[in-house]
């Protein structure tokens, strides 16, 4: 399974991280091997991203996290949305995966 979270709370004028999390359900592993990635959509008026693509998943074979950097800029309600793109694998065989996720966030 995939989401996104928010680490702490959002400030406007503020820099902030959200994480992409990936949980491998067995008899799958994360794929240490595969270029994880996020691209964020558009940002929402409020938030302002310094990178639209995020690299450098850390990856473990149950559990990988990707921190993705956002800027607060005002108050109010905001949608991080994005697509992570992902590998897990068994044994056998590996998938490459694209799921679209997003994260209500309220920046105060």
């Amino acid at each position: 399974s995939a989401w996104l979270q928010a680490v702490s709370p959002l400030a406007a004028g503020s820099p902030a991280t959200v994480e992409a999390v990936l949980v491998a359900k067995p008899p799958y592993h994360c794929n240490a091997e595969y270029p994880h990635k996020f691209k964020l959509g558009a940002p929402p008026s409020g938030l302002s991203y310094p990178q639209t693509t995020v690299k450098g998943m850390q990856v473990t074979a149950e559990r990988s996290v990707l921190s993705i950097p956002v800027v607060a800029q005002s108050p109010g309600p905001a949608q991080v949305t994005g697509t992570l793109q992902f590998s897990v694998c068994t044994d056998e065989r590996c998938l490459i995966e694209k799921r679209e996720l997003s994260l209500n966030l309220e920046v105060k």
